[in-house]
């Protein structure tokens, strides 16, 4: 488990890991893996919708956002642009393992990425690879997540 920021509120659970329940979208959208409680139960999600399990994220070290914008300590992963600035999330997720962090994918293979692949390219693989359907969703990345 990784250290908790000193910054991080001692109100709120911090999370190493995370699942990709989100994907390029808002809750609503289910881009991503299922399983957000935001707004309500989550909608269950079968193998066969995953369409391109080999190159669609499944968990990975829990950070959340778009660069230089990130929240680290999330339990749910995914790609948005952050409501609120989170200080000192991007730092930190460089620092972890030589700028890479690690992501397990839907077929079980592992990989290290560099941030910036996961949290700011925005090529057409670089976004297929959150959203359970395989589509790119560029609609989403410019709607903030409703962080309350």
């Amino acid at each position: 488990m990784s250290r908790i920021p000193e910054e991080w509120p001692r109100d709120v659970v911090y999370a190493s890991y995370g699942y990709n329940s989100l994907g390029t979208g808002l809750p609503v959208d289910e881009l991503g893996l299922g399983g957000s409680w935001v707004l309500g139960p989550p909608r269950p999600m079968s193998d066969s919708d995953v369409v391109a399990p080999s190159s669609t994220y499944a968990l990975g070290d829990g950070f959340l956002g778009a660069v230089p914008e990130l929240l680290d300590g999330s339990s749910a992963i995914g790609r948005h642009p952050q409501k609120e600035k989170v200080p000192g999330g991007f730092k930190r997720a460089m620092s972890l393992h030589s700028g890479k962090l690690g992501m397990a994918f839907c077929d079980g293979h592992v990989a290290r990425l560099p941030v910036q692949r996961l949290y700011g390219d925005t090529d057409d693989a670089a976004l297929a690879a959150w959203n359970h359907d395989h589509k790119l969703h560029r609609e989403a990345l410019n709607r903030p997540l409703p962080i309350p």
